[in-house]
C-alpha cells in the first residue's frame, strides 16, 4: 500500500528499487510525483496478458503529463524549439507475465503504441526470461561505471568496485578512494580488459566500466 525500497543485484554491484504499490490514474497520489520526479530513472511494468494494459497505461501517462512529468527513451533529445519544462524521465517498460495466455499478443499491442517513447522488454518472473536482459537495460540507464581501486602489489578488490557517473576521470576515484590522493596524486596505472596492462595515466584520463586504476602518491 505504500512505495518500499528493495535492491537489485547486477554482477558485482547493487541498484536500489523504490517499487510503487499497483497504481492506476485514480490512486497516483501527490508524493508518489514526485518521487518519479527525483528518481535517476524509471522502470514502468505493465501486465502483457491483459489486454486493458495499453489503455490504462496511456490513461496514467497523461495524468503525469499534467503533473509535468513525462517517460522517454534514454537518450531523448527534445526540439531545438521546444519549449516544454517537463520533468523527463528515462524510462524502460517491461511487458510482465510475457509466458501467460495472449501474452504475445500484447506485447505487440504495447510495441505498437510505446515503442516509440519508450523500450519495451519482454519478461516472466515464472520463467526467469528477460530477467537478466533488464537488469543490464536498468544499469546501462543509469550512466555509471564500476571502476576497481589497486594498491601497488597487491591484487585488485574485483567485488566492491567504485559506482562513478560516466565520464569519470581519474581524479574522480581518486577523490572516491581517499580525500588525500586529491592534492597528492602523482601518477595512476590502468588496466582495462586485455587492451590495457598498467598503463601510465594522467589525471584528465577517462575512465570505462571495469577499469582497474592503482594511485600513487608524489
Amino acid at each position: 500500500r505504500a512505495p518500499a525500497p528493495y535492491m537489485m543485484k547486477f554482477e558485482n554491484v547493487k541498484v536500489q528499487l523504490i517499487d510503487f504499490p499497483p497504481i492506476t490514474a485514480d490512486t497516483l497520489d501527490s508524493a508518489e510525483i514526485e518521487m518519479i520526479k527525483v528518481a535517476d530513472a524509471v522502470l514502468v511494468v505493465a501486465d502483457a496478458a491483459d489486454a486493458d494494459s495499453p489503455g490504462m497505461l496511456e490513461t496514467i501517462f497523461g495524468r503525469l503529463r499534467e503533473k509535468r512529468v513525462e517517460f522517454v527513451r534514454d537518450g531523448f533529445v527534445p526540439p531545438a524549439a521546444d519549449e516544454i519544462r517537463n520533468f523527463r524521465k528515462k524510462s524502460i517498460l517491461a511487458a510482465a507475465k510475457a509466458d501467460r495466455e495472449g501474452a504475445d499478443a500484447g506485447i505487440e499491442t504495447l510495441k505498437f503504441f510505446f515503442e516509440a517513447q519508450l523500450p519495451i522488454l519482454p519478461v516472466s518472473v515464472e520463467t526467469g526470461a528477460g530477467l537478466e536482459d533488464l537488469r543490464r537495460s536498468l544499469f546501462a540507464v543509469l550512466h555509471v561505471i564500476r571502476v576497481h581501486s589497486k594498491i601497488p602489489g597487491k591484487k585488485a578488490e574485483l567485488d566492491s568496485p567504485f559506482v562513478l557517473p560516466r565520464g569519470s576521470d581519474v581524479m574522480r576515484i581518486a577523490s572516491a578512494v581517499h580525500k588525500d590522493f586529491v592534492e597528492k596524486l602523482a601518477y595512476a596505472r590502468l588496466w582495462r580488459g586485455t587492451e590495457i596492462a598498467g598503463l601510465m595515466v594522467n589525471r584528465d584520463f577517462k575512465l570505462e566500466d571495469g577499469d582497474i586504476v592503482e594511485l600513487h602518491l608524489g
